[in-house]
């Protein structure tokens, strides 16, 4: 292999392939050593880094939007075009407005019927019944605020043919 060396600054040299000058003894073993290492080091930070590609891909999947219901202090900004609020809130107090979008695992075909069901502590506190999809959609936004509700942890359940399409709580203090 040729190495190209260049005089450094103070006048020493180099090889630019990651080798360093000859020691007192005229030896290169401490060199060769040094560059295995670095060589170790480069594949341990790669393994690293490949590690933490994955993890944050699974991060992403596991924090995926949709299957969750999400509440904001804020009403839905439409012109975004993603079903989520750039501000999301789990808890907020009785006397604040609440507003809430649901992003269902799948599209719920027009014609086809969905239901909400509401908890409030654990206890069944409203259903809607089965609704009528005027269109298909995944993502519902409801048009006004929810409430005013009184204090405890509310859970708003959506389901679609049998099957829990959103569900998310809210803790009303």
């Amino acid at each position: 292999m040729d190495q190209v060396t260049r005089p450094l600054p103070d006048g020493l040299t180099r090889a630019l392939d990651g080798g360093l000058p000859d020691g007192p003894g005229g030896s290169r073993d401490s060199s060769v050593a040094l560059r295995r290492s670095h060589r170790l080091a480069l594949v341990a930070t790669s393994a690293l880094v490949v590690v933490a590609i994955a993890a944050s891909a699974a991060l992403v999947r596991l924090r995926s939007p949709a299957g969750h219901v999400y509440f904001s202090a804020s009403a839905y900004d439409q012109s975004s075009g993603r079903c989520q609020f750039t501000a999301p809130i789990t808890a907020a107090s009785s006397t604040e407005t609440v507003w809430l979008i649901a992003y269902f695992d799948d599209t719920v075909a027009a014609g086809s019927t969905y239901s909400l069901a509401i908890t409030r502590d654990g206890a069944a506190y409203r259903s809607t019944g089965q609704l009528q999809a005027a269109q298909a959609f995944q993502c519902y936004v409801e048009q006004g605020a929810i409430g005013p509700l009184d204090p405890g942890v509310y859970r708003f359940t959506f389901s679609h043919d049998g099957k829990v399409e959103a569900d998310g709580s809210i803790t009303i203090r």
